[in-house]
């Protein structure tokens, strides 16, 4: 009789072949760095037979077993369950609920509290756990709130602000701390001052901007110094490249340099398309932001950081979408979509 085996993403397996019929078989399930096995189940049916990693069992006929594994987690900063009937503070200025995940906006009114968003009008809903958002500049200029701001655009933050005591220093025990979302941009249409669209003509001076990232803020206990951590997902900025230093916000702009098995992500080459095209249906972003990739960071900021990692208390984490510039008679209408946002420590 034949024994088939495989695997789920994050182990290897042993014991697969053929036998006599009725033959004492014992399959073993080989968790990788950074995981641990979950289950054996049978291919066909999804039941699950054994929670032990080495599973002894008699094969009478042919038999398909599939193992199942799971990124082990030290410990979440925020969950899925957090994601749903979130609190939105329009006009935030600074620490607001403190300790929960939150959605903060800037510089597009409140007027979407009672009126509700569309494509026409900037805000923010959450419903049953999805959180769609809205900016469209001809609106917030029809309002009087597009105007030119230092330090920033129009923005909406989903994000936990931890306090003062319950800060962490997450690169002092653990490797990596780990953000992942669903996440779509159904709809984006930006317009310079002349009428010129994202596909031609535009130039950095004139030219709107659409971002979507995970932003972290962190404190140097060193240096004593806030600076952002941006790393970008979504972002449409016409044919130009990014020239973002640390003038841009009123703390430091890093951009990371990215996993290797980060996914969907606009920096990454597999992924340089999305830097320029909507997506309607919802895909998978994961950054991992590791020792080596914050001391990367940090070292390119040259703002006197301390490479001492274990200095580093994170004060934000979240998601933010926003239009990092101002362009005067220039039009920017960009929507998303944020389905379980999750951060944890590995």
């Amino acid at each position: 009789v034949i024994l088939e085996l495989s695997a789920s993403n994050g182990g290897s397996v042993d014991g697969e072949g053929i036998y006599d019929e009725g033959t004492s078989v014992t399959v073993n399930a080989i968790a990788d760095t950074d995981y641990e096995f979950l289950n054996w189940r049978e291919y066909d049916s999804n039941e699950i037979v054994s929670t032990d990693a080495d599973y002894t069992f008699v094969l009478n006929e042919d038999r398909s077993l599939i193992a199942y594994f799971e990124e082990f987690v030290k410990s979440f900063l925020i969950t899925k369950e957090e994601n749903t009937n979130l609190p939105i503070i329009a006009n935030y200025i600074g620490n607001e609920e403190l300790d929960n995940l939150v959605i903060k906006t800037r510089y597009i009114g409140d007027s979407f509290i009672e009126d509700g968003i569309s494509i026409d009008n900037s805000g923010v809903t959450n419903i049953n756990g999805v959180t769609q958002m809205v900016i469209n500049t001809q609106d917030l200029e029809n309002r009087n709130l597009y105007k030119h701001i230092t330090g920033g655009g129009p923005h909406i933050w989903i994000s936990k602000q931890p306090s003062l005591e319950n800060r962490l220093n997450p690169w002092t025990d653990n490797d990596e701390l780990v953000l992942q979302m669903n996440a779509a941009v159904p709809f984006v249409e930006l317009k310079d001052k002349d009428g010129n669209t994202g596909t031609s003509g535009f130039s950095a001076d004139k030219a709107p901007v659409t971002q979507l990232s995970f932003g972290l803020y962190l404190y140097d206990e060193g240096s004593q110094k806030t600076f952002a951590y941006i790393i970008p997902v979504y972002e449409s900025r016409g044919t130009f490249k990014e020239s973002a230093n640390n003038n841009d916000t009123w703390t430091s702009f890093v951009s990371t340099p990215l996993e290797d098995d980060s996914r969907y992500i606009t920096k990454a080459q597999n992924s340089a398309r999305l830097q320029s095209e909507p997506f309607p249906d919802e895909k998978f972003f994961k950054v991992s932001l590791t020792r080596e990739n914050l001391l990367k960071g940090i070292k390119d900021t040259n703002i006197g950081l301390s490479e001492d990692l274990s200095n580093y208390q994170l004060t934000i984490v979240g998601v933010l979408f926003e239009l990092p510039n101002y362009v005067e008679n220039g039009h920017n209408t960009s929507m998303v979509e944020i389905i379980d946002f999750t951060v944890y420590l590995k």
